[in-house]
């Protein structure tokens, strides 16, 4: 199994290491298609962040004026100077109950 943080795919070597990343674990059979087995894994900071990937969605700003954003509890990768003025941002975000006590 290979476990790989998000920090390590952050850097601006991020995609050279993904692909490194990828490839040793297809060599080293952590990708098994035959068996349905997949231990090439990526640990993720936030929900949004998997949710994203699920969806095909890349991380990186767009030069595009967009008439909505919808932010589905993931930000970390765009700054209020990304956005253009006129548009219309939804931020949807969970809110989890630990031990009772509200976050």
């Amino acid at each position: 199994m290979l476990i790989i943080g998000r920090d390590a795919l952050s850097r601006t070597d991020g995609e050279a290491i993904l692909k490194k990343a990828k490839s040793m674990a297809n060599k080293l059979g952590f990708v098994n298609s035959e068996t349905g087995w997949n231990g090439f894994n990526i640990l993720h900071r936030s929900q949004g962040e998997v949710n994203a990937l699920e969806l095909g969605i890349r991380f990186k700003p767009s030069n595009n004026k967009h008439k909505v954003i919808f932010l589905l509890g993931c930000d970390n990768y765009i700054n209020p100077s990304d956005i253009s003025t006129d548009t219309f941002v939804v931020y949807i975000v969970i809110i989890s109950f630990i031990s009772g006590i509200p976050w």
